[in-house]
């Protein structure tokens, strides 16, 4: 190589995905497309020109894409290719640098018209995928939009200004043109700096989800948060009978050892039920009772109007879903939540199972995140506050009172002690100051990882594992959230001096919320607690209830997940979850309530959305046409007419309880001052200063119903396996950031 070199520094724009990359048959060496590109083709193309005498070379290769080459048998010759375009691999210099060119000018692929981009190149893409990631889904013979990331393009340098017939540069936007509102918030953040702060509401004002939803599902979530912990919620898998004949109730068997039909009057075994496995598409328009937990007695309504409908699963990830026909309006007591699948079925082989209950096994380790309201963040850290996110079958919220898998290192494995009151769910933006040359190979497919944690305050049921370590301040059952005092003597986690002191999990220790303890003893219950009629006046059951049911159903269903779900399988990386961006994607739904849903509803096509988004323009004061005016109206029928629709199909339940004790919906957490008790590993203590809320979350509409939606998904997604190494990372991010002050606090 020449003495003379001069290092061409690329623009940061790219489509490049490195999962792409061929696993073991080539070697990978960027050297030669970094000199080849630099030299042969860009050198040429820029304003200078190339210099006589002067060797170039790239500082790296466009993010997500690299080198590759194999030597051929006669030890001579050697072909070489690039890997990372979506719709397959460039095979030499001159099919690779066109889009090169295009990434560099316009600081993205939309526009380009390269062999594979216009789906020409040998191996390319002929169909969508199903079930992928946004790029994974696009038709090859469409133009691609650029991959969504976080990091807005710009121009090149040495870009006129009078290129205004090529194709424009264009903002990161989903698959329906709506902008990412992450990646602008982010792009905020990096401008300010070091010394600045970001902290603003998200809104997505171009999303139509968004605007019909957003109002609503805040007051959605508040309302099924006063609601008791046993009642299902829309979206949420449960197991369900079908059919229990008047005087049958679901009752342990002591003899057999499992849980049978048993008839009252006649004090008779029926056998097992039939248990399937199914989606809640509409909860009860009447006030939910305890008494409901026994029989459906004294109900004013038929059971269409006093039951919840559910939908029996289908298998993910395949087209065929016959189940989504075979609805069922059913009273609450034929229905247990999905975490208590295996108790529930015990002494049934896996033959003799429904075939609903793999299909939901199937999606146990997969979650979303819903209801993204606030970005917080201090350079180069951020955070994004939610209200929810969906851990497997069931939903958790900001208020409820969770259940905590038992940690190995400090705990009995087989016994559940501790709960948390949650308070915040953060998703924690990590390494966001990277450059892409500073990532180790290979990359991650995005200059910046994430974590997902849950924080609260802490009790348990363990003495040892209180504040003091001796449990010598009990709580009296006053001071406790609702429906915890039967499981037995409470003790504070957190010193009860220091109030703002909270814990932090990552969310694989979330077992899934804590029911009430008249719903655990209701639901474990033998015949003789179950047949009288004073329920629930009458005591069901004079022991403490047992907090632990469930804790090897979730440990066996997130096993089976992670073996099974072949979206979880088909990554690279030793990824255990499939982060969905919407519930409907991760349940692989494609009709809810007899309406197509996600990628098959027909309706969100091209030109409707086009008619919308000029509409939604328009309802903001923007100038528009006289075509896009006449638009506005029907916008506006149709959002009334979304509203009614959800009302409907969601079939909000009157609240028959008094708000549940913790924080409140509207509230919002920051990191405040130093550790009252720092932990290794994956939880920490935090203290957290609590501030009103104003803003409305966003929408249920996104996140149950369409399954598009701004992309709010990275690449290298941070699982906090405690077993893994970024378990630490993740401890010690948090750690760090309190320590440096950033206030940060889906």
């Amino acid at each position: 190589m020449s003495e003379n070199v001069i290092i061409l520094s690329i623009n940061p724009g790219s489509d490049g995905d490195g999962r792409k990359w061929p696993k073991h048959t080539l070697t990978r060496n960027d050297s030669y497309f970094l000199e080849k590109v630099a030299t042969e083709k860009w050198a040429h193309d820029l304003p200078a020109g190339r210099q006589p005498g002067v060797t170039y070379r790239l500082d790296r290769l466009p993010q997500g894409y690299a080198g590759f080459e194999k030597t051929r048998a006669d030890g001579v010759h050697v072909d070489r290719y690039v890997y990372g375009h979506p719709n397959g691999q460039f095979r030499s210099l001159a099919e690779f640098y066109p889009h090169f060119k295009h990434l560099m000018d316009y600081g993205g692929a939309n526009g380009c018209e390269c062999k594979l981009c216009l789906g020409l190149g040998k191996g390319a893409k002929t169909k969508s995928g199903s079930g992928g990631s946004g790029s994974e889904r696009r038709t090859v013979r469409t133009r691609p939009a650029a991959k969504k990331g976080f990091s807005v393009p710009g121009k090149r340098r040495d870009q006129s200004d009078s290129d205004s017939q090529r194709p424009q540069k264009r903002k990161a936007t989903d698959m329906e043109g709506v902008p990412d509102v992450y990646e602008m918030l982010i792009e905020k953040l990096k401008t300010a700096g070091p010394e600045g702060s970001v902290d603003e509401p998200i809104e997505e004002r171009m999303s139509l989800d968004w605007r019909t939803g957003n109002s609503m599902s805040s007051a959605l979530l508040r309302e099924w948060r006063s609601l008791p912990r046993y009642v299902p919620r829309v979206g949420e898998v449960v197991i369900f009978i079908r059919k229990l004949n008047d005087g049958e109730v679901i009752a342990w068997n002591e003899q057999a050892e499992c849980f049978w039909r048993y008839e009252t009057d006649s004090q008779k075994w029926l056998g097992h039920p039939r248990w399937e496995a199914g989606v809640v598409t509409q909860m009860p328009e009447e006030p939910t009772l305890d008494q409901d937990l026994l029989d459906d007695i004294g109900k004013a309504l038929a059971v269409n109007d006093s039951g919840y409908r559910i939908e029996p699963m289908s298998k993910p990830s395949d087209e065929h879903k016959p189940y989504s026909k075979q609805s069922k309006y059913v009273p609450l007591h034929h229905i247990r939540p999905f975490a208590l699948w295996s108790e529930y079925l015990t002494g049934l082989n896996q033959p003799e199972w429904h075939p609903t209950i793999t299909h939901a096994l199937t999606i146990a380790s997969s979650f979303c995140v819903i209801g993204k309201y606030r970005f917080k963040g201090q350079w180069p850290h951020a955070t994004v506050f939610a209200r929810g996110v969906y851990i497997g079958p069931e939903l958790i919220m900001v208020g409820d009172t969770i259940r905590l898998c038992p940690r190995k290192q400090e705990q009995k494995e087989d016994d559940v002690t501790d709960v948390m009151v949650v308070s915040a769910i953060r998703l924690r933006f990590v390494n966001l100051d990277l450059d892409d040359t500073a990532i180790v190979t290979p990359p991650p497919d995005s200059p910046y990882q994430t974590c997902l944690h849950i924080s609260g305050r802490a009790y348990t049921l363990d003495p040892t594992r209180s504040f003091d370590g001796f449990g010598k301040v009990p709580i009296d059952a006053s001071q406790l959230p609702a429906g915890l005092s039967g499981y037995g003597q409470w003790y504070h986690y957190h010193d009860p001096k220091q109030p703002a002191t909270k814990l932090e999990v990552p969310y694989t220790r979330v077992l899934g919320r804590c029911y009430e303890d008249l719903a655990m003893q209701t639901w474990f219950a033998g015949p003789e607690e179950l047949s009288t009629k004073s329920f629930p006046s009458k005591t069901v059951d004079t022991e403490s209830a047992d907090i632990t049911p469930g804790l090897e159903s979730v440990t066996i269903a997130r096993d089976y997940s992670q073996r099974k779900d072949a979206r979880i399988t088909s990554r690279q990386g030793g990824k255990k979850w499939f982060w969905a961006d919407t519930r409907i994607e991760q349940l692989d739904l494609h009709e809810v309530n007899n309406r197509l849903v996600g990628e098959k509803d027909l309706e969100r096509n091209k030109g409707q959305m086009a008619m919308w988004k000029a509409s939604l323009k328009a309802l903001d004061g923007k100038k528009i046409g006289i075509e896009e005016g006449q638009a506005v109206q029907r916008v506006k029928q149709q959002e009334a007419e979304e509203v009614s629709k959800m009302q409907s199909s969601y079939g909000i339940v009157a609240a028959a309880a008094g708000e549940v004790e913790g924080e409140g919906m509207d509230e919002q957490a920051e990191d405040g001052g130093e550790e009252e008790e720092g932990e290794s590993g994956d939880d920490m203590d935090i203290n957290e200063e609590e501030a009103e809320d104003t803003k409305p979350s966003m929408g249920m509409m996104g996140a149950l119903r369409a399954g598009y939606g701004a992309a709010t998904r990275p690449t290298e997604f941070i699982e906090d396996s405690e077993d893994d190494e970024t378990t630490q990372l993740a401890g010690k991010l948090a750690m760090s950031i309190r320590n440096d002050g950033a206030r940060m606090g889906r």
